[in-house]
């Protein structure tokens, strides 16, 4: 997927989604639906992404499991970005925020900062969107994530 190989990120995606159901592991399954929809998303699929990713947000609800979470709720807003829609966007990863610091997560948290930067970007405040990135740059840099 980050070789912008699409297709082949989909068929392995969709083959571990496949194996991962064949053994009973729905938490495999979950993970492989979050790679088929970040798949979609880099292509371009947004209708696909979206639907892939909002099966593994009911997913992480049914089961209150939030590890992945805050990562499903970050590409929502990507999605929501995509789209123009700066304040569907902000709520997803205002959302995946909250997940995250929960976890104690701090590549997802700058993840997050980030979504949240690109939304106040497509609404036209680039100065707030500066200083979120320059948080999540601070982030990413004191805890060593990158």
């Amino acid at each position: 997927m980050l070789r912008d190989d699409h297709g082949t990120a989909r068929e392995l995606h969709e083959r571990a989604r496949r194996l991962a159901a064949e053994h009973g592991f729905k938490a495999g399954e979950v993970y492989a639906v979050i790679g088929l929809g970040q798949t979609a998303r880099h292509s371009g699929d947004l209708a696909a992404a979206s639907d892939h990713l909002h099966e593994a947000a009911a997913w992480y609800r049914r089961t209150v499991s939030a590890p992945g979470y805050a990562a499903v709720l970050s590409e929502l807003g990507f999605i929501a970005e995509r789209k123009g829609d700066p304040a569907e966007a902000a709520a997803y990863h205002r959302q995946a925020l909250a997940s995250a610091r929960r976890l104690g997560n701090p590549l997802a948290q700058a993840t997050a900062l980030e979504g949240i930067a690109g939304a106040h970007l497509l609404a036209g405040r680039q100065s707030q969107a500066a200083h979120l990135l320059g948080a999540a740059h601070a982030l990413r840099e004191s805890s060593g994530v990158t």
